[in-house]
């Protein structure tokens, strides 16, 4: 039976958590997604220490290879996010998506019966 050097188990955690987050990916689940990197984010954190001068070749490239992993993920997030904000500026003008929902502009001075911009408030 092989024992597992500290190195060897942190940087397995790292790999599963970058597995959860392409799965999450793939499935385009914002909720599942964003419970994986926030995860991803502390194995790596608490990590760190652990993979710190790594010298072993094969680890060596394991942790590179997750590297690479995360830049490719981080990349597929930040085009996806980039992609929602366009959609949400096709539906919603920039006029209306930049007024807040309930504001300055919804007291008197405006009348009685105005309605509400729903779904232009920032959160």
């Amino acid at each position: 039976m092989t024992t597992l050097t500290p190195a060897h188990q942190a940087l397995d955690a790292v790999e599963q958590q970058l597995e959860a987050v392409t799965d999450a990916l793939r499935r385009g689940d914002a909720m599942a997604l964003q419970g994986a990197t926030e995860r991803l984010r502390a194995v790596a954190l608490a990590s760190s220490r652990a993979l710190q001068g790594v010298a072993e070749a094969g680890l060596r490239e394991r942790l590179l290879a997750a590297q690479r992993r995360m830049v490719l993920q981080r990349e597929q997030i930040s085009r996806g996010s980039a992609m929602a904000e366009r959609a949400v500026r096709t539906v919603l003008p920039h006029t209306v998506a930049d007024t807040p929902t309930y504001g300055p502009a919804m007291g008197a001075s405006r009348g009685a019966g105005a309605a509400a911009r729903l779904y232009a408030g920032r959160g």
